[in-house]
């Protein structure tokens, strides 16, 4: 799809006098759109893992709920 001919990081960017500032100010925009959407997957992820075993310790109750029932 596409090809990066030169790859530079920021830090390089930020130092090379051959870069427009506009398109500093721009990638440097997007980078920290990047950073806050990754922060906010990682929150999901651990919102949803903690949610998953909660629903597992109800399950497990409802399991020994219906077993513990049935020995009797």
């Amino acid at each position: 799809m596409f090809e990066f001919i030169n790859e530079k990081s920021l830090k390089e960017l930020r130092e090379a006098e051959d870069v427009p500032k506009e398109i500093l100010k721009g990638i440097e925009s997007i980078n920290d759109s990047n950073l806050a959407l990754a922060e906010a997957v990682a929150t999901n992820y651990e919102t949803n893992l903690e949610r998953a075993e909660k629903t597992d310790e109800v399950l497990a109750t409802i399991y020994e709920t219906i077993l513990g029932g049935q020995e009797k």
